[in-house]
C-alpha cells in the first residue's frame, strides 16, 4: 500500500494534527467555473490543468481514493497537457472561517477530432461519499 499513498502520507496522530491546521488556509486549485446552493449548503465547481503546481500536488492527494472506489482505477498522467479536470468542493462557513470540503472530481481528456480540433471526454468521475 506505501506505494498507493501519496507523500506527506503519516500514522502519527500529532503530525496529523499539524497537516489539519494547514488545511484552515486551503483555497482550492484551479478557475472558479460555477457555484450554486442547495439547501442550505453552497457549492462550487473549479476547473484545472496540470500546468498549475498548486493543482498537481492536490491532485496527487485526491488520485489516491480513485484505487479504492473505481474497479480497475488507474493513475493518469500528470505529463500529458490534453487531461483538465473538474473538482467538486462544498463551501462550509463557520465562525468567520471558510474552509472547503472535497466532494469530488471529473477528469476529462482532450482527444484529437478529424481534421484539426480536439473533443473532450470523460475518463473518469469519483464523488466521495
Amino acid at each position: 500500500l506505501t506505494d498507493q499513498t501519496p507523500a506527506g502520507f503519516t500514522t502519527d496522530y500529532n503530525e496529523f494534527v499539524m497537516y489539519m491546521d494547514k488545511d484552515k488556509s486551503f483555497k482550492p486549485p484551479g478557475e472558479l467555473v460555477s457555484s450554486y446552493k442547495l439547501d442550505d449548503k453552497a457549492f462550487e465547481i473549479y476547473h484545472a490543468t496540470f500546468e498549475e503546481q498548486a493543482f498537481r500536488q492536490y491532485h496527487s492527494r485526491l488520485q489516491t481514493f480513485i484505487i479504492w472506489y473505481i474497479d480497475a482505477a488507474s493513475y493518469i498522467d500528470d505529463e500529458d497537457p490534453a487531461w483538465s479536470l473538474y473538482t467538486l468542493f462544498e463551501k462550509v462557513t463557520s465562525a468567520g472561517q471558510t474552509r472547503y470540503r472535497s466532494i469530488g472530481f471529473l477528469s476529462c481528456y482532450n482527444y484529437f477530432y478529424y481534421p484539426n480540433k480536439t473533443r473532450p471526454r470523460i475518463s473518469q468521475v469519483l464523488v466521495l461519499p
